[in-house]
């Protein structure tokens, strides 16, 4: 654990399960999971046309908590890139 990707070796899955068993429960909850989307999801597929967001999202902070301008401006960023496909390797 915390070892850049060029250090990672693999390992025994029965050593793994002695010691991180509660890692391989939270993989299996959330793969299993109906709030999280699977790799099938239609919005994973299919993306929206992207709207800028004016104002900080009700999901995030509240009152005492609010969102710089450049905070706003960077989370329109990732989803702008994230509608156009450019947020990971999937290569589309």
């Amino acid at each position: 654990m915390g070892l850049p990707y060029s250090e990672c070796s693999w390992e025994d899955g029965a050593l793994l399960g002695k010691k991180f068993q509660h890692c391989i429960d939270g993989f299996t909850n959330r793969n299993s999971s109906k709030t999280v989307p699977s790799k099938d999801c239609k919005v994973l597929k299919q993306r929206p046309r992207f709207v800028a967001l004016k104002n900080q999202p009700s999901y995030i902070g509240d009152e005492n908590l609010q969102l710089r301008d450049y905070q706003l401006d960077g989370l329109n960023w990732l989803a702008h890139s994230w509608c156009r496909y450019t947020s990971s390797h999937e290569g589309h």
